[in-house]
């Protein structure tokens, strides 16, 4: 007998050896929690299992649960449910059958349809005895958990801890350097997009602007010259920020520039461009669209609205909203889109623009939460935007764009934006 006892303890041993350096071998947190995994049923002869960690900042417990190839986060509040009680008091529970404890949920087994018999939940300590987590073991293969099983556990617990927490500061520097990366990217992409000279048009003046709220923006805007008294003018809010929302509004561009010379008409063309983007994104991401054809020799515009907010031709004082069009770029792949036409005369104008001019807002996330006051949020808004532009002709061209900016910093009291501004102005003349 205690030749056996012995050879357990050098077989132990032996084990944790290999499990440190298995342990050593990633900084993968997810890849890390299977191997911790893999050990812990291996070694104590276990069915399947879980590793939970402990979250302070939310005081729950949460894990990957790796089954049938599949990852499913689970999380509960610290302190409920067993694992949740090992992971708040400390304590070891090992039960020979977990439904004649009622502490057991069998919500689990209800939906997977495995059934629990035996079960060994122990805390997971660091080196210096604090609790990160805890591991729980279903079903041995013969009978109860023994203390072996759980000797192993509390010494493989030192190593697993030491790794997790040197994967967890790990993947924290990768995130923000992933982060800055992204947004580095993003912004570089963006620039590239936007266009560097504002083309010149027979008869017409051309403004812009784009001001990210942060380092990248939603926005975008471009000005296609089609020919000495024809141009293309296009505004769009894609839903989403960094690099995927860089890269989606890219392969727009891409599309629309491919596009531009072989359309029949607008509403063809969007039509084209639209199911160009579904193909290439989700639901999840779509794009806001706006696309206005000038035509100064026929004294003439062509619009179609995707999605986005309604878009302004001010003439005589007066203001007509430009609404005619259809869904949002990338969401139904056999959208159709129609198109409205206006007479351009001189003096006439067109502002275009995304809803970070119109939603223009103080950055509240910026202020402690005491400051805070949902009711007192005043948008620059709808009103104030419609009053200036209709007021716009009385402006010298060159001014319109940058008094509309003074006014928003007026309302803003000067501090950041909550969302991207941009906006496009355009005036004919004779």
């Amino acid at each position: 007998m205690p030749k056996t006892s012995k050879m357990s303890r050098v077989q132990v041993m032996s084990r944790l050896l290999e499990a440190s350096k298995l342990l050593n071998s990633t900084l993968d947190l997810k890849e890390l929690l299977q191997i911790i995994l893999n050990l812990a049923t291996q070694s104590c002869k276990a069915d399947r299992g879980t590793i939970y960690l402990i979250d302070r900042k939310t005081n729950e417990i949460w894990s990957h649960v790796m089954q049938e190839n599949s990852g499913i986060e689970i999380r509960l509040p610290l302190g409920e449910g067993i694992a949740g009680y090992v992971g708040s008091t400390g304590e070891t529970i090992n039960l020979k059958d977990a439904y004649k404890d009622p502490r057991f949920s069998r919500k689990t087994d209800l939906v997977s349809g495995f059934r629990t018999t035996s079960m060994l939940t122990m805390p997971m300590r660091n080196s210096v005895g604090k609790i990160i987590g805890v591991f729980q073991l279903l079903n041995k293969e013969k009978g109860k958990f023994n203390k072996q099983d759980e000797e192993y556990l509390s010494l493989l617990s030192v190593h697993a801890s030491l790794a997790i927490e040197n994967a967890m500061l790990h993947r924290k520097a990768i995130e923000q350097e992933s982060i800055e990366k992204e947004l580095d990217i993003a912004a570089s992409i963006q620039r590239l997009l936007l266009p560097k000279n504002i083309p010149q048009i027979e008869g017409l003046s051309i403004s812009a602007f784009n001001i990210p709220s942060r380092s990248v923006s939603g926005d975008f805007y471009d000005i296609i010259k089609l020919s000495d008294t024809r141009v293309l003018v296009i505004i769009a809010d894609v839903a989403g920020k960094g690099v995927p929302a860089a890269l989606l509004v890219s392969s727009m561009q891409a599309w629309l520039h491919a596009l531009v010379g072989g359309a029949e008409d607008l509403k063809i063309l969007v039509t084209k461009l639209n199911k160009a983007i579904q193909e290439g994104t989700t639901v999840e991401r779509y794009i806001t669209f706006f696309a206005i054809l000038i035509d100064t020799e026929r004294k003439e515009i062509e619009y179609v609205n995707a999605g986005h907010l309604p878009q302004l031709f001010i003439s005589n004082g007066s203001i007509q909203e430009l609404t005619v069009g259809g869904f949002p770029l990338g969401i139904f792949p056999d959208s159709s889109y129609e198109s409205a036409s206006l007479d351009f005369n001189s003096g006439d104008a067109i502002a275009l623009f995304t809803d970070g001019i119109t939603e223009a807002v103080i950055n509240h996330s910026l202020h402690s939460e005491k400051d805070f006051h949902p009711k007192e949020i005043d948008f620059f808004g709808d009103e104030r935007v419609y009053e200036f532009f209709k007021k716009s002709a009385s402006l010298p061209f060159d001014s319109v764009l940058p008094t509309l900016l003074e006014e928003i910093n007026k309302h803003l009291h000067q501090e950041h934006v909550n969302d991207d501004l941009t906006s496009v102005y355009i005036r004919t003349f004779s």
